[in-house]
């Protein structure tokens, strides 16, 4: 089971709600398992010419006491044949009929069916037209229906066992993936050969590609350029893959030619950086302190055009927290209210990285992936950035 189903009751106890309706389909996932490719990109108008571009929805139905249900497509029942939800002891699988909004049909009766109907129901707006939140408390006025969009992606921080699992598995298979396909690289190779041993490589894997990105003389990054290793210049390299739609999210250095005493030194200092920021996560830390931590080792030694910070790692390839400076913001909806300077807890993964980007067109990157634990920091995998990597011509 992906969902931290304890945290996710939690979470409810907290907010006053009864209930949880999952509506966008990375939710859904999170919900109940349950993943169909079409689902994040398959829009009404692909089937109904002249209808909106408004994605046909899934439903996942989490009571805090009783069972769960997930709703689907009659099409793609069978893609649901391993979603816990529709065990017959935890839940069930409700099949919509087919025609214009069925499956909210669907989801009224199933709401219903479960003695909600005069409950507190956080429902999920990202990905819900608001006409059919519209029918929702039309159909059921005795519900109080609040948007719980970004309380799902709080819940969604601290991840289960299952979720590790995947997250360590997507690193270790990028890690080694990476290694292979930067070990190609030569001055006046196309970066597009290393780009597709790195994809033929996740896929044996059992991995899908995700990203290789590169900097172009030092000036930002860059996906797609046919672009020619050049000599004697420093390269920022990160890439990723997907394991089972869970993210990794790694990046290094590479040198073409040999390495100079102002890399080596710029080197270590954004090494030290990432160091420093590890050292301070634990439970109870703010986000913003540990981007301080790295950007104190920065400006000690003059680095100010670096972007050092952090990230969650998870179903997307950002979750919160997102570790940067506190810039005074709320993240809310109608169920939480809560600073965006959130406070680390034990189970997160995340990710910190310090890129440095020279004027002389020259880049320099570092990042790595950790868990949270009870006391400190730990990484998620063995990912080695003492040294950038090196081809001599």
């Amino acid at each position: 089971m992906l969902l931290n189903r304890w945290r996710a009751i939690e979470w409810m106890k907290r907010c006053d709600l009864d209930a949880l309706i999952a509506t966008a389909p990375v939710s859904v996932t999170y919900f109940s398992d349950y993943y169909l490719w079409l689902s994040p990109i398959f829009k009404q108008f692909m089937m109904d010419p002249g209808a909106p571009s408004n994605l046909d929805l899934s439903y996942a139905v989490l009571p805090r006491e009783g069972d769960p249900a997930l709703l689907v497509d009659p099409m793609t029942q069978t893609n649901a044949a391993e979603s816990w939800m529709c065990s017959p002891c935890d839940g069930r699988l409700v099949k919509g009929e087919s025609g214009e909004n069925s499956l909210l049909q669907s989801l009224i009766e199933t709401i219903q069916a479960r003695g909600l109907s005069e409950a507190d129901i956080g429902l999920e707006m990202e990905g819900m037209p608001s006409k059919d939140r519209e029918v929702l408390e039309r159909e059921l006025p005795k519900i109080r229906f609040r948007d719980c969009s970004n309380l799902i992606r709080l819940i969604r921080m601290v991840k289960s066992e299952e979720e590790l699992h995947r997250l360590e598995r997507a690193a270790q298979i990028a890690e080694e993936a990476g290694a292979k396909s930067l070990a190609l690289a030569a001055p006046g190779r196309p970066v597009q050969d290393l780009v597709q041993a790195f994809r033929a490589d996740v896929a044996q894997q059992g991995a899908d590609f995700d990203h290789f990105a590169f900097s172009i003389h030092g000036a930002g990054l860059a996906t797609e350029p046919d672009y020619m290793l050049p000599a004697d210049e420093s390269l920022f390299i990160d890439f990723g893959c997907i394991y089972r739609y869970y993210f990794s999210d790694t990046g290094t250095t590479l040198i073409t030619g040999k390495l100079t005493r102002r890399d080596q030194d710029k080197y270590k200092i954004i090494v030290e950086s990432v160091i420093a920021g590890a050292e301070v996560m634990r439970p109870g830390v703010k986000a913003s302190q540990v981007h301080q931590a790295m950007i104190q080792v920065l400006r000690k030694s003059s680095l100010t055009t670096e972007y050092a910070h952090g990230h969650g790692l998870g179903l997307e390839v950002r979750d919160y927290p997102i570790l940067v400076a506190d810039n005074g913001k709320r993240i809310r909806d109608e169920c939480v209210d809560v600073a965006s300077d959130l406070l680390l807890e034990e189970g997160m993964v995340l990710n910190l990285e310090s890129p440095l980007y020279y004027q002389q067109g020259h880049a320099l990157h570092v990042e790595r992936t950790f868990v949270v634990t009870d006391n400190s920091a730990r990484p998620l995998v063995g990912q080695d950035r003492s040294m950038p990597l090196i081809c001599e011509p």
